[in-house]
């Protein structure tokens, strides 16, 4: 029976993807999660630069990181976008530690809450401008957090700017007539 040593262990792991690279930033090893996630073997993969495969607008960013490693900093929840081998990008985020001119590195694909957050934020965005284009004044109260959010229509009904008025619990309650605060 060969037996692995416990490195080699790690490294068959798909979850994240694990990369050694030397100080230039070739690199020297991968796990399988690399052919999983980006669709590269590691024979592909091993003596190039993992610079070649970075989005365009990530190579500077990405550039500052490497300064940073090679200075023997850590680097951590570092993000940019991994070309795949169909020629998509996936979104990484990184955490990478120097030894011994090495770069010790583990990623994970984030690709999916980055869409999702884009999304999210294209919603709000949605909801936004649907608020405001309806001339109609809203409160929302989240009961979780306890925190209130009068939209600037609502505090210029009421006769406020919106600089004026916060959104703050105690006001809702201030500005009910008495009979109606029960």
């Amino acid at each position: 029976m060969n037996h692995m040593t416990d490195c080699e262990k790690i490294f068959q792991l798909d979850l994240v993807l694990l990369l050694v690279s030397d100080h230039e930033g070739r690199i020297v090893k991968v796990n399988k999660a690399w052919e999983s996630v980006l669709g590269y073997t590691e024979k592909e993969l091993l003596g190039r630069f993992f610079l070649e495969f970075i989005h365009p607008d990530d190579k500077g960013p990405t550039r500052e990181q490497i300064g940073l490693l090679n200075q023997r900093v850590e680097v951590g929840r570092f993000v940019n976008r991994y070309r795949t081998k169909d020629g998509t990008y996936r979104y990484l985020e990184w955490n990478a530690q120097p030894d011994d001119g090495f770069f010790y590195s583990v990623a994970r694909d984030i690709t999916d809450a980055v869409k999702v957050n884009e999304e999210l934020r294209k919603q709000r965005e949605r909801y936004a401008l649907a608020v405001e284009g309806s001339l109609v004044g809203i409160w929302d109260l989240d009961l979780t957090t306890n925190q209130i959010y009068f939209s600037p229509i609502l505090k210029a009904i009421l006769g406020y700017r919106d600089d004026e008025l916060a959104n703050d619990n105690a006001i809702l309650i201030d500005r009910l007539h008495p009979e109606d605060r029960d």
